[in-house]
């Protein structure tokens, strides 16, 4: 396992779309950034970027697909399995640099935010117990919504499929997240707790809570299909 998993980050650090897809992050959130009235303090900027973190969503979908979809698509994932791994360990793996993968491409311009503004405003020690707090809860949320392309990876196993479905749900969670019930919805999905928690309108047993449940269910379904497929 600890040879796959060093073979899984080293492949990742190599991927060419995933820097791409981490440079279109940050500039997107910059740019985003400019919409609305400006920040008066450091942690109205972290608010504001973690708003629009949502919009952003499309990314790690698109990672995912790639990332996951493409070994089952060039094989790798069978050669792992004819050299004698284990499919929970291989789906272990793949699970924990997708989550790094997919955290970086979302946090980066989080934290790189939160410092502009610390260097900008300053900040006293609530607001930075405040921030802390938010950047874990935020990194717990952003792990539950990387988890539905990750599923979707071992569900259809093509770069195709994996993508086409996420983003369907993409769309129809935005239309949920912009209806009448936003608030009970937000209140479910990641994707919308993400707002809920600019807004300190999340407690923290909350949130995890609902993300665990979220990421233990898509582990349980993707382990459960990967481990009855017939890899030709």
């Amino acid at each position: 396992m600890r040879r796959i998993l060093k073979a899984e980050f080293y492949k990742l650090w190599r991927m060419k779309s995933f820097w791409g897809l981490l440079v279109i992050s940050c500039v997107l959130s910059c740019i985003l950034l400019l919409d609305g009235s400006p920040p008066a303090k450091s942690l109205d900027v972290f608010n504001h970027i973690l708003y629009t973190a949502p919009l952003l969503y499309v990314l790690i979908m698109i990672f995912g697909a790639l990332f996951i979809g493409s070994d089952f698509e060039n094989r790798t994932i069978q050669s792992y399995i004819s050299a004698g791994h284990k499919r929970g360990h291989i789906l272990l793996v793949k699970i924990i640099v997708h989550l790094t993968g997919c955290i970086s491409i979302l946090c980066l311009p989080l934290f790189a935010g939160a410092a502009a503004g610390c260097m900008l405003f300053g900040i006293t020690s609530a607001s930075l117990s405040a921030l802390f707090l938010k950047s874990v809860l935020a990194i717990w949320i952003i792990c539950a919504m990387a988890m539905l392309p990750c599923l979707c990876g071992f569900l259809f196993q093509g770069v195709g499929k994996a993508l086409t479905l996420p983003l369907v749900l993409f769309f129809v969670m935005l239309f949920l997240l912009n209806g009448r019930h936003y608030p009970l919805v937000a209140a479910v999905l990641p994707m919308g707790q993400l707002r809920l928690l600019c807004f300190d309108q999340l407690t923290s047993l909350n949130v995890f809570l609902t993300n665990f449940l979220w990421i233990f269910i898509c582990c349980i379904w993707a382990y459960w299909n990967f481990s009855r497929t017939d890899l030709k």
